[in-house]
């Protein structure tokens, strides 16, 4: 993505770029955390927020650097790339709408990555607006030419700025004929440095024809077999550069014959999950295609390519540190490298693109496989989280290595059911083992790893990157294995809630603390007894919730 934001810089004219970043929706909170550090180093030359031993609230980062953005020192001078953003929907269920009312949209420039169809839909596109440069001419609804002066309170196509409507209705009506011209006209009205706000969509055909000339020499000759090719391939450009990818590393003599081993690795894939709106049908084919490439090759370690592929699928998308694969699997990796199914940076780390990842779990990991990849990385992420501490700065790296992939696999560990939800007042009961996995031993320790790579994750997220969102579900998930793996009583579940508990106070939330902090002591109390240090610990914690909230009398109770 690093690469990419870099690509999208080099078209810009460099005496008016001054900064590019990338803000991940998966990580935005450290992100934000990071950018803020730059700005204000750059701004007034003091330490940024992010070296602050506590750094602020995560709106006030939020607040800052939307401020800064859109200073006189930064506005129209920096580049960002929103990466894998959701459907505005879906932000707004996830708590992540201020995002779209906050940004500073107008005061830079923004491409956003994203595998939700609503942000290229005419009606998502459309722009409001009030005062605009033009004469009347200008300001006519494109589809019924009225020009009264509800037109200055109307809307125009976000994609082209060019056209004007003086409603939702004919916008959408004229959207038939529109989009058949509306990049042209964006291309006409202005250059790449212009463009101010957003642009999200695939490849013009145009454009990925000439993507493919470039990459696949020995096809430059044959425009109309890249043409087709494109054209099956849906214009989207993960699937038009995997192609590419594929075609330069087994050197296929022309677009039609990969076009046809295309449609043969098509036909002989497993059935998934169905059509989906985050990937064209073709998608799946081109890395089904890539991977038989490779698996079929006689280099070295090519037997270990898929599992290595499967394992950096359940992960985060970026920095992933290859630590966490076998032997054969990390030499594999380069492998993958060289088809284009992953990077590899200067730091060792690999990086994966989230739809490529989706499309790997979908498609090409077997039910089978599923809790023995969980197991195996819960195991190793495990092992490496037991030595963060966070009273000790030196172990702080271990958490800033390791924490995002952890909530990656316990993630995944949900959405397949190794890690049931058994909390009471959940689906799934409030058993032990018995109701969650069967009580063998491979599971007990897949749980009891799950259990302790999530805690310290969520200590990481509480105490350290200050990411109380994340703390929670990372402390959540400790939760929902602690339950299923010892039953509802146990030391190890009142932990969890006493975790939880203190990642309510310290956002605040003084009425939930209470609430888990109480179930904390209750179990500690029925479980040790009264004269134990831990329900003592309980008490204090109960107490320093109260004086937070200014209620003296019962905090000394």
């Amino acid at each position: 993505m690093r690469n990419f934001a870099a690509e999208c810089a080099a078209v810009v004219a460099s005496d008016t770029l001054r900064l590019v970043f990338v803000l991940s929706a998966s990580n935005l909170e450290h992100d934000y955390l990071g950018l803020l550090a730059v700005l204000e180093e750059s701004d007034d030359g003091g330490p940024g927020a992010a070296r602050l031993a506590q750094p602020p609230a995560p709106s006030v980062v939020r607040q800052r650097v939307h401020a800064l953005l859109g200073s006189s020192t930064w506005r129209r001078r920096w580049l960002c790339v929103l990466d894998d953003l959701q459907a505005p929907e879906e932000m707004e269920a996830a708590n992540m709408d201020w995002l779209l009312k906050e940004f500073p949209w107008a005061d830079g420039r923004t491409i956003i990555t994203t595998r939700a169809a609503a942000w290229t839909d005419a009606e998502a596109m459309s722009v409001a607006f009030d005062a605009v440069e033009g004469d009347d001419k200008q300001r006519q609804c494109a589809e019924c030419g009225q020009t009264p002066l509800a037109l200055f309170k109307g809307t125009k196509c976000g994609k082209c700025k060019v056209v004007y409507y003086c409603c939702r209705t004919c916008q959408q009506n004229a959207w038939k004929t529109h989009k058949h011209v509306c990049r042209q006209m964006a291309a006409d009205r202005r250059s790449v440095a212009d463009i101010v706000g957003l642009h999200v969509g695939n490849f013009a055909e145009e454009e990925a024809c000439s993507w493919i000339k470039g990459k696949v020499l020995q096809w430059g000759g044959d425009a109309e077999g890249i043409l087709a090719l494109v054209r099956h391939l849906e214009c989207f450009p993960l699937a038009v550069a995997l192609a590419a990818a594929c075609a330069c590393s087994d050197e296929t003599a022309t677009p039609a014959m990969y076009l046809d081993a295309l449609r043969r690795a098509g036909s002989t894939r497993a059935k998934g999950r169905g059509t989906t709106e985050e990937y064209p049908e073709c998608f799946p084919d081109v890395v089904k295609l890539l991977l038989d490439t490779l698996l079929q090759s006689d280099q070295a370690h090519a037997d270990d390519a898929g599992q290595a592929l499967r394992k950096l699928a359940l992960l985060d998308t970026k920095a992933i540190p290859l630590d966490l694969l076998g032997a054969g699997e990390k030499k594999a990796v380069l492998l993958l490298q060289a088809h284009s199914l992953v990077t590899v940076d200067n730091t060792g780390c690999a990086a994966m693109h989230a739809v490529t990842q989706l499309v790997v779990r979908d498609w090409f990991t077997p039910k089978a496989q599923r809790s023995v990849l969980v197991a195996a990385l819960a195991a190793v992420l495990a092992s490496k989280l037991l030595k963060f501490n966070s009273e000790k700065p030196a172990t702080f790296f271990i958490g800033r290595r390791y924490a995002r992939h952890a909530g990656a696999v316990a993630a995944r560990a949900r959405e397949w059911g190794v890690l049931p939800v058994v909390r009471p007042g959940f689906a799934g009961g409030s058993g032990g083992v018995d109701a969650g996995l069967g009580g063998r031993g491979a599971d007990s320790t897949v749980l009891d790893n799950i259990a302790v790579m999530c805690e310290q994750a969520g200590h990481f997220f509480d105490k350290v990157s200050v990411q109380p969102r994340e703390a929670l579900h990372m402390h959540e998930a400790a939760l929902d294995s602690a339950i299923a793996r010892h039953g509802d009583h146990h030391p190890s579940v009142a932990s969890s809630y006493n975790n939880i508990g203190n990642v309510y106070r310290a956002q605040g939330n003084y009425d939930e603390a209470l609430i888990e902090h109480q179930k904390s002591f209750d179990i500690k109390l029925r479980v040790l007894g009264c004269q134990h240090k831990n329900v003592a610990t309980s008490y204090n914690n109960i107490g320093n919730v109260f004086f937070a909230q200014g209620d003296y009398d019962n905090a000394l109770l």
